[in-house]
């Protein structure tokens, strides 16, 4: 296989390479959605809808307002309460959609609808889906197609899963302020095999290395004094502050919440250790 590699011209091994790096996804626990029910790829949303009307219409201050409309469809896919598909008067198939935005000056929530498209026709570029260039309120769905607000979807955070989920966080830090269970998460993790997330920067980038022992070593150290500075402060209530993560799980195709605790490792270099509840365990 080598030699036939080596005896293809230049360009064709280039994109063969680039073929088979597309086709990677990744699987089991992500920040990304799974492919095949994101937006990206499947419902198109113009830079004008995200860089100018969303922005200046929403009280919600998103920085990236695609990416979120794109983990959000995810989540209109996994769970139905987000969404609700009908036929409008023209026997048109649309699909109204609730991604937690408010109006700015009223509170009022704010809808996005989408049209189906023929992928067939060239004008559609492969997307199933093409939001419209605008936001709704309730009565103007209401008005517009006969749809009463009592049926518009709800928003991904009022449902009960979701909930359910956001409450294992006081689970997590009720363990993590334990220092017997804290001192044997630590020294029975097998650090070296646990994925590190990170921003990749191919200009610039700092590393620290640390052997295995002098990592728990450290992490033992610091979680300590984290705690004790509380204490020191007089504050008697928990004060690990976590940070609630949205995390997809792509094999199973769902939803998973994971819970950040910031510590400073060394001096002046913070690292991010997240934690999964797991209610049966």
């Amino acid at each position: 296989n080598n030699n036939n590699n080596n005896n293809m011209p230049k360009k064709m091994r280039k994109k063969k390479r680039k073929k088979s790096k597309h086709k990677l996804e990744k699987e089991g626990v992500s920040y990304d959605p799974p492919k095949h029910i994101r937006a990206q790829g499947n419902v198109q949303i113009s830079k004008n809808l995200t860089e100018n009307i969303i922005p200046s219409r929403i009280a919600e201050p998103i920085s990236d307002i695609y990416r979120y409309m794109d983990k959000l469809t995810a989540l209109n896919c996994i769970y139905n309460d987000m969404t609700l598909e009908i036929n409008n008067n023209n026997n048109e198939n649309i699909m109204i959609l609730n991604y937690g935005f408010h109006d700015k000056e009223t509170n009022k929530m704010l809808y996005c609808i989408a049209e189906k498209q023929d992928i067939s026709n060239n004008k559609s570029r492969g997307y199933k889906w093409r939001i419209m260039n605008r936001l709704f309120t309730d009565s103007e769905i209401e008005n517009e197609y006969h749809i009463s607000s009592d049926l518009l979807p709800k928003t991904f955070n009022q449902s009960f899963h979701f909930k359910s989920l956001l409450n294992y966080q006081l689970n997590v830090e009720k363990l993590l302020l334990s220092d017997s269970i804290r001192t044997n998460m630590i020294n029975n993790c097998p650090w070296h095999k646990i994925e590190i997330y990170r921003r990749t920067n191919n200009k610039r980038r700092l590393t620290l290395s640390l052997t295995k022992p002098e990592f728990m070593k450290s992490m033992q150290h610091c979680t300590r004094s984290k705690l004790a500075e509380t204490t020191r402060c007089g504050d008697n209530n928990n004060n690990i502050n976590l940070i609630p993560v949205l995390m997809f799980d792509n094999d199973q195709c769902q939803y998973l919440i994971e819970f950040v605790w910031i510590i400073e490792i060394e001096p002046e270099i913070d690292i991010g250790i997240s934690f999964k509840y797991i209610a049966n365990n």
